[in-house]
C-alpha cells in the first residue's frame, strides 16, 4: 500500500474507534426507580425480553418473593440490555424501536443484520457501514455492577465478579 492509503485506513481506524469502542459501567444499586420509570425502560424492550426481566424471583421467606425493580437480578439484567440499546442507537444513530437483538444458542445477545437496514445516510456511521457489520458488545453483571464493552470489529468479552473477603 501506498502511504496516503495508510493515512486513510488510519483515519477511518480513528473513527471507527472513536464511534464503536465503548467500556461503560453501572453501578445499578444506586438507582431507586419508581414503578413509572420501571415501566417505562421496561416497556422499550420487545416481548421476550420483558417477559424474561419479569420472571426473576428472589424468595424472601414466607412465601414471598422480590419481582421486578426490587429484584436484583432483574434489575441488573434490565441495565444491561438498555445499556446494549442504548449503545446501538449512539453508534449507528438509530431509534431503540427499530434495534433488533437475537440471541446465540449460548445465549448472548447480538445485533441482527436487519437493523442496519436503519442506518440513515446521514447518520455519522453510514459512510463506516462496511467496517461495522461486525460490530460485537459483550455485558456482565455481578454485585452491584453491570459493565459493557464493544468494539467494531472484534469480538469483545467482559466479566466482572464480586470479590467478598471473609474475616480471618
Amino acid at each position: 500500500r501506498n502511504e496516503g492509503e495508510m493515512e486513510r485506513d488510519s483515519g477511518e481506524a480513528d473513527k471507527l474507534n472513536k464511534l464503536a469502542v465503548h467500556r461503560w459501567y453501572f453501578n445499578y444499586e444506586e438507582w431507586k426507580p419508581n414503578e413509572e420509570e420501571w415501566d417505562y425502560y421496561v416497556g422499550l424492550l420487545d416481548k421476550e425480553e420483558r417477559g424474561r426481566i419479569n420472571r426473576f424471583k428472589l424468595p424472601v421467606g414466607g412465601g414471598k418473593y422480590l419481582t421486578g425493580r426490587e429484584n436484583p437480578s432483574a434489575k441488573s439484567s434490565l441495565i444491561g440490555r438498555i445499556m446494549i440499546l442504548y449503545l446501538i442507537q449512539q453508534v449507528f444513530e438509530i431509534p431503540f424501536n427499530l434495534i433488533t437483538l437475537t440471541r446465540t444458542a449460548a445465549g448472548k445477545p447480538f445485533l441482527h443484520e436487519s437493523t442496519l437496514s436503519h442506518v440513515s445516510p446521514s447518520s455519522t456511521a453510514f459512510p463506516l457501514l462496511s467496517s461495522l457489520k461486525n460490530f460485537n458488545f459483550n455485558v456482565s453483571h455481578a454485585g452491584n455492577f453491570v459493565v459493557l464493552t464493544s468494539h467494531w470489529c472484534h469480538l469483545v468479552g467482559v466479566d466482572i465478579m464480586k470479590i467478598e473477603l471473609r474475616g480471618r
